[in-house]
């Protein structure tokens, strides 16, 4: 069992921890931040402590998860999704004094997620469950990398690039 490196978004700059990751048709590297998460003492000291450094601040945030990473072959954008896809079916409740949720609150909550997100595909009551949803919906920042440009670093704030910068998918799906 691997255990995540995971940072509570008051480190110092270009001090968080991150994980590189690579599958058949992706290589990359992931952070990961959770606000008001207790963390391990990095170099810099304890990460927990008063900071003049606080990613989530003033967001309305509770977690963020970063990409930076290059795909080994062609892949159209619009077939990529992002969310769960667990190994073992979800423990369904059939009790009340059960922590687990009952089924038909389960199914109430997918006819409602599948409404506000149609392109949604989310199946709980299976044995491989999963929630998946195209990648440029759920994706707050979507940038592609320019090779003229500076790298972009994780832990930096990330804005959406101008429709016309070289940055842009924009571009590319007209």
């Amino acid at each position: 069992l691997m255990q995540l490196p995971i940072n509570n978004g008051r480190e110092e700059p270009r001090q968080s921890l991150v994980i590189d990751f690579e599958t058949e048709l992706f290589a990359g590297t992931a952070l990961f931040r959770i606000r008001d998460c207790h963390t391990e003492a990095l170099s810099t000291g304890d990460s927990s402590a008063a900071s003049k450094h606080d990613y989530f601040g003033e967001k309305n945030r509770k977690y963020q998860v970063c990409i930076r990473g290059r795909f080994k072959q062609k892949v159209v954008i619009a077939t990529c999704v992002s969310g769960l896809l667990l190994d073992r079916p979800l423990v369904i409740s059939r009790k009340v004094n059960s922590n687990a949720p009952p089924r038909w609150i389960l199914r109430a909550a997918v006819r409602i997620a599948n409404i506000l997100s149609p392109r949604m595909d989310a199946e709980l009551e299976c044995d491989h469950p999963r929630v998946l949803s195209p990648l440029c919906s759920t994706a707050q920042t979507i940038r592609k990398h320019v090779q003229k440009e500076d790298p972009v670093y994780l832990d930096e704030p990330q804005d959406e690039p101008h429709p016309d910068s070289a940055a842009s998918l924009v571009a590319d799906l007209k």
